[in-house]
């Protein structure tokens, strides 16, 4: 009968100390796990405010419009034909191949500076998500397109970081 006191006693001795200070160790476990270590950004509203990228947008929208009057201009005196109006039947095929000719030239012309700025926004982008990263204590940052659940969202200090840099 004593040596089952004496276990009882144990164990209650052990709950005791293990709910004492066994939920400290798993509150301060816990905290230090809580750190964000992965933040995630919604890439496509970092592309759309860099500022080179808002600048060419601008850009292109005039390049175009420009480039769409000129076409105008060119299909009245070779066609004859003004805007709005009627393609007489026997010139439908010569004015549709000028068409998509002038119109393949301007994507043309338009993708090749659209890919170098591209390609310099992404740089930009990269440098400032890592100098983010950095600053949080982050192993990584990803899209948030990928991100299921967890994470913390740094698309505004990405973008901040962007727009100091430019």
């Amino acid at each position: 009968m004593r040596k089952a006191n004496l276990a009882c006693i144990l164990t209650v001795g052990v709950l005791i100390f293990c709910g004492l200070f066994g939920g400290r160790a798993y509150a301060e476990g816990k905290a230090k796990k809580e750190t964000p270590s992965i933040g995630y950004m919604n890439v496509e509203k970092v592309m759309k405010s860099h500022p080179e990228l808002v600048k060419w947008s601008k850009e292109f929208e005039a390049t175009k419009a420009a480039s769409e009057k000129a076409l105008a201009k060119s299909i009245k005196e070779k066609f004859g034909v003004s805007e709005g109006g009627e393609v007489p039947e026997n010139i439908q095929k010569q004015f549709q191949e000028y068409y998509m000719q002038e119109n393949n030239k301007f994507i043309s012309k338009m993708k090749t500076k659209q890919d170098a700025k591209l390609a310099s926004a992404e740089k930009d982008i990269r440098a400032a998500a890592a100098v983010v990263a950095k600053k949080k204590g982050m192993l990584m940052i990803v899209d948030k397109s990928v991100v299921i659940y967890g994470g913390v969202d740094v698309t505004n200090d990405v973008i901040n970081e962007v727009k100091k840099k430019k």
